[in-house]
Order: structure tokens, then C-alpha cells, then sequence
């Protein structure tokens, strides 16, 4: 099922990554690394949760080399690894995905500097990043663009528990639109919490 993992398969002589996916948005979370619990939330709950929403399809790995492939298949590459791309051609098909005007979700430590050797990453895809966090605590979210459809039923302000990111928009980067943030008590500062990246095709 989709909660199992990838299966590996050999296409073109290579082994490659190949999901079983259901009808639907096919969905890929790629996780992995240090400082985080990935199995818990972003496996077991983030799966869990899309899997159960109609119309998604939803995988989950912590491989990452070897996606170009499904890549391409895919809808929505949700990127919430911290640990490196082991390939090339798997940063390329990233690229590509957006380039051809699919989505792109950089979740929490995906929205991290994490990849000296792929400045684009932050720079072009995500059009900034975090090299910085508040200690885990409760924090309050205000939205700042209630009308756009990512904030339809969302609260204007609430709570919870999480670390803050210091996202900071990059100036030579792909310019951002923010619908949400949060305020760091430790920075004095408004940092973004929700925003849209805006590709001329690509949905980030």
C-alpha cells in the first residue's frame, strides 16, 4: 500500500524508485535526516493525514537518489529532507517538475539552507531560506492573505507548538508572497509562515 515504502525496480538497467500509487494528486514527501522525528510525523501523520483526504495519493521515502522517474510521474514533490540528494539527475527533475508547472512544497527543514552545492534550491525554487529557528515553544500565526485559496477555512490567528522559522526571502531570489506569519519574541522580528513562491509556471 502506500504507506509501505518505495519498491525498487530496475528500469533502463538501473535500480530506480517506483511507488504504487491510487487514483488521484500523486503526492511524494521526500524526508529524511537529523534533528527530526521523520517516521512519526512526516511518515506515519503527514501520510496518514493526505492519504485520508480525497483525490490524493500519497508516498513517502527517505531515499534520496533515484527519483527522476517518478519525479516526472509525479504532482507535488513535498521536500522536508535535510540529509543530501544523492544525484544529479534527482535535483534536476526537482527543477524540471516546477519548470513544467507542477507543485512544490518545501515543509520545515525543506525550507532550511541545507545544500551548499545546490544554491538554486533556496535561491530559485523556494526564493529563500532559514538559518535559524526559535527554541520549540507556542508561538501565534497571523494570516496576511486570507483570500487565497491555501488559507480558505484557516483561522485568522492561532496557536501552536512548533519551532519558528527565520525564513528570510532571498533579494536575488524568486520573489515570495506571504499569507502568513509568525512574530519571534527572541529576534523581535516578523518572520514568513505561509507563503506562495511565485514561478511563472510552477506552483511552490
Amino acid at each position: 500500500g502506500p504507506a509501505s515504502g518505495p519498491a525498487f525496480v530496475s528500469l533502463a538497467g538501473s535500480p530506480t524508485l517506483a511507488f504504487v500509487w491510487r487514483a488521484g494528486i500523486k503526492t511524494l514527501i521526500i524526508g529524511g535526516g537529523t534533528s527530526h522525528d521523520y517516521q512519526r510525523w512526516f511518515r506515519v501523520a503527514d501520510l496518514k493525514t493526505l492519504n485520508a483526504t480525497e483525490g490524493i495519493s500519497a508516498n513517502y521515502t527517505e531515499t534520496t537518489g533515484g527519483h527522476a522517474h517518478e519525479i516526472a510521474r509525479g504532482d507535488v514533490q513535498i521536500i522536508s529532507n535535510n540529509k543530501p540528494f544523492a544525484d544529479a539527475a534527482t535535483k534536476d527533475a526537482i527543477v524540471r517538475h516546477v519548470q513544467s508547472g507542477k507543485g512544490l512544497i518545501g515543509l520545515h527543514p525543506g525550507l532550511w539552507y541545507n545544500w551548499v552545492d545546490w544554491p538554486e534550491y533556496n535561491r530559485r525554487l523556494i526564493g529563500g531560506g532559514a538559518r535559524g529557528h526559535d527554541k520549540y515553544g507556542e508561538f501565534e500565526v497571523l494570516v496576511s492573505g486570507p483570500g487565497h485559496p491555501l488559507m480558505r477555512g484557516v483561522l485568522a490567528k492561532f496557536t501552536l507548538q512548533d519551532e519558528l522559522y527565520y525564513f528570510e526571502p532571498d533579494a536575488q531570489g524568486t520573489p515570495i508572497k506571504v499569507l502568513a506569519t509568525a512574530h519571534s519574541k527572541a529576534k523581535n522580528k516578523d518572520y514568513p509562515q505561509v507563503f506562495v513562491v511565485e514561478q511563472s509556471k510552477g506552483r511552490v
